[in-house]
This record gives C-alpha cells, sequence and structure tokens, in this order.
C-alpha cells in the first residue's frame, strides 16, 4: 500500500520514478549459521540463547517418511523449514540490509525486495545504481545470491520522454 501511494502522487506529479525488483536466491535455505550468530551476538543475544539457537539451526537433522528414517545430516546453512522461528531469523538475518540504501525507497517481503527512486535527471539514475551495488556487496558479504532471472526494472512516467538507463547488478536490465 505505502508504494502504490508513493507511485500515485509521484505520477500524478509527472515526475518519474525507477523500480527495481530483485529476489534473493534460495535465501532461507542459503543463511549462512556463522553470520546469522554473529549478527543475533551484535543485537545482544547472548548464552544460553544464543547457544541454543545455534543448536537448533545447526543441529543434525533427519527426515521420516512413514515407516522410513534418512540417515541423519549436518545442516551447514539456512533456518529450519515449516519452523514458525525460521522467518524471524530470516528477518534478523537481513535487519542490517537498510543500512545500504543511502538514496532509494525501499520495500522488503520475505526475500523479494523492490528499490525505487524518484528520477529527475541522470544523477538520480547515478544514485540508484550506487544502492543497486550496495545492495550486491551485501548479498556478497551476507552469502546471499541474486536470482537474477525474478530481477527486473520498471520504469512509471507520465513524461513524453522518460530518462532511460541502463541498471546492473551482475547484468545490465
Amino acid at each position: 500500500m505505502i508504494f502504490y501511494q508513493d507511485l500515485v502522487s509521484i505520477i500524478q506529479a509527472k515526475v518519474q520514478v525507477d523500480v527495481i525488483y530483485t529476489d534473493l536466491k534460495k535465501a532461507f535455505k542459503s543463511i549462512n549459521h556463522f553470520l546469522l550468530m554473529h549478527k543475533l551476538e551484535n543485537l545482544g543475544v547472548i548464552n544460553p540463547m544464543l547457544s541454543w539457537l545455534c543448536t537448533y539451526i545447526t543441529d543434525k537433522k533427519r527426515v521420516k517418511m512413514h515407516y522410513y528414517i534418512t540417515d541423519q545430516i549436518i545442516v551447514t546453512s539456512g533456518v529450519p523449514q515449516s519452523s514458525n522461528l525460521s522467518p524471524i531469523l530470516f528477518n534478523i538475518f537481513i535487519n542490517d540490509l537498510y543500512n545500504e540504501f543511502h538514496y532509494c525507497k525501499y520495500l522488503l517481503f520475505a526475500d523479494d525486495l523492490k528499490i525505487y527512486l524518484n528520477i529527475n535527471t541522470n544523477n538520480d539514475c547515478k544514485k540508484l545504481q550506487e544502492d543497486l551495488k550496495k545492495f550486491e556487496a551485501w548479498c556478497t558479504h551476507n552469502q546471499i545470491k541474486i536470482n537474477i532471472s525474478k530481477c527486473s526494472k520498471i520504469t512509471f512516467t507520465k513524461r513524453k520522454k522518460p530518462i532511460v538507463w541502463k541498471y546492473t547488478i551482475y547484468i545490465i536490465f
């Protein structure tokens, strides 16, 4: 709703807005346990809770189907699927992402991120690109991959001659 309110007011003002839609590839499955524990520690989570969470996400796992139980495997990344705690741990993991956006507005829902900015000049396009590069660097540092096939750019405007810019995250789009 916030995005659409912003979008309507921007378009009514005959301003251009460029929106980059991104998707984090297998985000819940690829969370690095060490990085998550470090982020929890930085947020003030201490033992015994920190140790319990570490055991919870890194404990050996097995699958049971009917009467068959698999061998145990050691899980090295990701948060447990179908757990009430998983979305919370994921949100904690990406909680510092907002620090990367100095110019753009953004909306995040699970692993889908919308980054957008009013575009009045080429300099605004450069600002959006700068925030995209910071997002890309955050993903690299946090060992999260961007699902390029699900990324796109949409320009919303009533202008007769919109400003055209080729933004990049690993590829141009």
